[in-house]
């Protein structure tokens, strides 16, 4: 069995309001999409890794890839493809290239990230992979500490939940190849539009994810503002403070 990772990096980046997308940018010197490649090539569980990217960017991907590769002496198969117009295309793209690339069956683990989260840790990627022993699907995530408010018409507050309940969803999410693969098959181009993640989609079969603890520093880089989060995490990390 094989455990592959699978990063999607497809995004064009138009919330960060750049004129690249945001998994090349650079924080402490390095792009966002190398430092989160850097993971899973460390990660002894990971047997090899499929990157989905923008069709004009294939080539840079490859370039860090090789870049990455030679500064940590890693042996691991790297698979480049050209993502879809949404993450679950992507996604979709991505299960294909590890049967067709790979030789990938049905039952080996697809543990699922986001190119622009660059501070998932192996520990996060160890029981992700974990989880499948007793699971379908799981996901990182966290608790949320704010208080919730609910608004159909988006002026008026009718509810206040109960937070205690309410987790904020990260990545990696992890499951089956094959039953992902049957399952975005399954989809109509609509449907894969609208479901952002895989919990989503799973629970739309009645199958409930499982939550592995992740952290607050395991953000989402979308905008400017997460940039400079990102930069003083790495500058708290440098001075060995954490945060």
């Amino acid at each position: 069995m094989m455990v592959l990772a699978a990063i999607v990096a497809g995004g064009t980046g138009t919330r960060m309001k750049s004129a690249i997308p945001k998994q090349f940018l650079m924080i402490g010197g390095e792009t966002i999409l190398g430092r989160s490649v850097d993971v899973f090539l460390a990660s002894p569980e990971i047997d090899g890794i499929l990157i989905g990217a923008p069709s004009e960017y294939l080539k840079e991907t490859e370039r860090i890839v090789r870049e990455r590769r030679e500064r940590t002496h890693s042996d691991k198969p790297v698979i480049v493809t050209a993502g879809g117009a949404n993450r679950n295309e992507t996604l979709k793209n991505l299960c294909e290239a590890a049967f067709e690339r790979l030789g990938a069956a049905a039952e080996d683990i697809f543990v699922t990230h986001d190119a622009v989260r660059p501070f998932v840790t192996l520990r996060m990627i160890a029981e992700s992979v974990r989880s499948m022993e007793t699971a379908a699907v799981s996901t990182v995530a966290i608790p949320t500490t704010d208080t919730l408010l609910l608004s159909t018409d988006h002026r008026n507050v009718e509810e206040v939940p109960d937070r205690s309940r309410f987790y904020r969803a990260q990545t990696p999410q992890t499951a089956r190849l094959g039953s992902l693969r049957d399952l975005l098959n399954s989809m109509t181009g609509e449907e894969r539009s609208v479901s952002t993640d895989l919990c989503g989609l799973y629970a739309g079969k009645g199958i409930r994810a499982v939550i592995i603890p992740g952290s607050e520093k395991n953000i989402k880089i979308t905008g400017p503002d997460d940039l400079k989060t990102a930069e003083a995490l790495l500058n708290a990390e440098n001075d060995g403070n954490g945060m």
